[in-house]
Parts: C-alpha cells; structure tokens; sequence
C-alpha cells in the first residue's frame, strides 16, 4: 500500500463524508426550525417557562 489510497477506501470515505454531510444538513434543517417556531410561539414560551419556575420555586419552599 506505502499511504496509497486504494479506489475502495477511497469511495469509502467519500460516503462517509456524504453520510456526515447529509446528517449536518438535518441538523441545519432542524435548528431552522426550531429558531422559527421559537419566534412565532415566544409568549406562550415565556409564559411556561415563568409558570414552570413559579412551581419549582413552590416546590422547593
């Protein structure tokens, strides 16, 4: 071999490069997400998350 990449190991990693790729685009989609449906729900998560530390701060009284 003497560091010679063969043409397997070579297609190997380039779908692992594809596979890697792919899940970061997933990840990219998701966050778009999350960032959008953050902004649009943001009173009814202020909301929750005040009664949330209202019952927790309840709780450890």
């Amino acid at each position: 071999m003497n560091g010679r990449l063969t043409a397997s190991s070579t297609a190997r990693r380039a779908e692992v490069g594809q596979v890697a790729i792919e899940w970061l685009m997933v990840a990219g989609i998701l966050t778009a997400v999350a960032i959008l449906l953050t902004g649009m729900f943001q009173p009814v998560l202020v909301e929750v998350v005040r009664s949330l530390a209202r019952s927790v701060r309840t709780v450890g009284l």
